[in-house]
């Protein structure tokens, strides 16, 4: 099987910089292939950018456990053989459980009006991903990835699913805060209890 790379380049590029635009032009492609092969192309990009990430930002990781746990801590590298094993393992894995996520993520649009078939759900889910393949792997901006994913599920449902700007924010949106204040919660009753454990495991060593 061929891969038009320089597709998938136009594609991510478009997505990312123009999404209403990308949608428009892209919600009548049919089947499943192109977006499993989007899916597989830059998700396995995601894979390199993270071994790589792995190792420039060690000192950073390293950095924000000190700041959050105030202790002396220094992330070790993990060998790069089992490194890459890892990733590729996740890979494979995120192939197979794309087609489960979209799948659910298809049911819960359909309940709240949803009008399109799965494989367009999984178009939606895949090319919405871009952002989180792309940039994820980078610290302080990747942690805000999800949001920029969430404003492309949002445009995408309203040409997709053809529903109103208001109900596609608002099914997305809501969820998300229930979220945030599940881990505000966890936050401030967990992090106290585990920077205990940190500190105790670091003076008893």
């Amino acid at each position: 099987m061929m891969i038009d790379f320089n597709l998938i380049y136009e594609k991510a590029k478009l997505v990312l910089i123009s999404p209403n635009k990308f949608f428009k032009k892209y919600k009548k492609e049919k089947g499943l292939k192109e977006a499993f092969v989007y899916f597989a192309v830059l998700s396995f990009i995601s894979v390199i950018l993270g071994i790589i990430g792995h190792y420039l930002f060690s000192p950073y990781y390293s950095y924000l456990v000190k700041s959050i746990f105030k202790i002396n801590y220094t992330a070790r590298n993990m060998p790069l053989n089992l490194l890459v094993i890892t990733y590729l393992i996740g890979w494979v894995l995120a192939l197979i459980t794309g087609f489960i996520s979209a799948g659910f993520l298809h049911i819960y649009l359909l309940i709240f009006g949803g009008k399109a078939k799965y494989e367009d759900t999984y178009r939606l889910y895949s090319y919405s991903l871009t952002p989180v393949f792309l940039v994820k792997w980078v610290p302080v901006i990747g942690r805000f990835v999800t949001l920029w994913e969430i404003a492309l599920l949002i445009i995408g449902t309203q040409k997709i699913h053809k529903m109103s700007r208001n109900k596609a924010i608002l099914i997305y949106v809501i969820p998300l805060l229930l979220i945030l204040l599940l881990i505000v919660i966890i936050f401030l009753t967990v992090i106290p209890l585990v920077k205990t454990q940190l500190v105790n495991s670091v003076y008893t060593k």
